[in-house]
């Protein structure tokens, strides 16, 4: 692009990304938000046949990160290859067709979205909420009861990786609370992109992969 074409490709993208009205600071006046805008427009005004943006929603706010995925995904349809390096998992599930998953260095996953979640081998996942702290001892203990695959807890949350949810749900619930705990919210729900990171890397908050 040059002369009229990009003056207007410059001001499009300028007035997508809400950075039109500081046209005339300098860079280093720019918050760091803005400059994260800066950064990503210098990729989108190219409209290159490969984008790379390394975390580009870092330091934006709600409504600029939306717009920003918004124009990301408008260069994809213009027929860019787009390629992000993201550690927001909602990002990566918002903006790509298929991810990889890398843990100290090694690539540990690779596929679609729906591939990697058809991955996880329980297929619900079980939040329970009580108004103590429940002992990892306890939650591994109602984790065998349940035949869960994998567990996590931290403090007053213990999360549980199983099939046939809806079943365990009473038998938990039922043996916290001959324990003395009360029970403040039951979820059950489907593996996100951040329950595919945990199984794939072993990583968990204060929790242990359960072998059963």
């Amino acid at each position: 692009m040059r002369g009229s074409e990009l003056k207007n490709r410059v001001r499009e993208v300028m007035k997508r990304l809400g950075l039109w009205e500081h046209r005339d600071k300098l860079f280093m006046e720019l918050s760091g938000g803005l400059k994260r805008r800066v950064e990503v427009a210098k990729v989108l005004i190219q409209k290159p046949k490969i984008a790379i943006f390394d975390e580009p929603t870092s330091q934006i706010d709600v409504i600029g990160r939306h717009e920003i995925w918004r124009a990301i995904r408008e260069l994809r349809d213009e027929g860019s290859t787009i390629l992000i390096a993201t550690n927001n998992m909602s990002e990566a599930e918002a903006l790509c067709d298929r991810v990889a998953i890398i843990h100290k260095g090694k690539l540990v996953a690779v596929g679609s979205i729906s591939e990697l979640k058809d991955q996880v081998p329980a297929g619900d996942i079980v939040e329970i909420m009580t108004d103590n702290s429940i002992p990892e001892s306890l939650v591994r203990e109602l984790a065998t009861i349940v035949k869960a695959s994998s567990f996590k807890c931290e403090d007053k949350l213990a999360i549980f990786y199983l099939n046939k949810g809806e079943t365990a749900i009473p038998q938990i619930v039922n043996i916290l609370s001959s324990k003395g705990y009360e029970v403040k919210q039951v979820r059950m729900k489907e593996p996100t992109l951040d329950d595919v990171f945990f199984y794939f890397t072993g990583a968990s908050l204060q929790g242990r992969r359960l072998e059963v």
